[in-house]
């Protein structure tokens, strides 16, 4: 059995990368910032617990992504300086779907923020997970 569980994590990216294309539209179309944000948070919360799940970790079905980025960190320490860009998305989530409950519009730079902080965890995980494959990937 394999140290890591690319399948699972095949589906996480999967998912997470409808969330960047996403983000990407909106953000060419001038869509909803809060939608952007939504999304930017998302991606970041299903590659970060793809990571975990890759090395076989326990699926927490949490929100939290500090929490998760702390899953993470206890398995790659470089990955702790992710921290301020988690924070930032933390600030996106939305936990109801009714208008009474949504947070403020976000502003054209928060999006931007968001966009960013999702595309360096987005980097990062990408890149952690396909260097652990090369190097345990049977030398040809």
């Amino acid at each position: 059995m394999s140290d890591f569980d690319t399948t699972i994590f095949a589906a996480r990216k999967h998912k997470a990368e409808e969330d960047w294309t996403t983000v990407q539209l909106l953000m060419v179309h001038e869509g909803p910032r809060d939608t952007i944000c939504f999304h930017c948070q998302q991606l970041a919360e299903k590659y970060l617990k793809g990571f975990v799940l890759f090395h076989r970790g326990p699926l927490k079905r949490i929100h939290q992504r500090d929490e998760l980025l702390t899953d993470c960190v206890e398995i790659d320490n470089a990955l702790r300086d992710l921290a301020d860009d988690v924070a930032l998305l933390k600030e996106f989530y939305m936990p109801a779907r009714y208008p009474d409950d949504y947070p403020e519009d976000a502003t054209l730079e928060e999006a931007e923020a968001a966009v960013q902080a999702a595309s360096r965890v987005r980097t990062r995980i990408l890149a952690a997970v396909e260097q652990l494959q090369k190097a345990a990937a049977p030398a040809q």
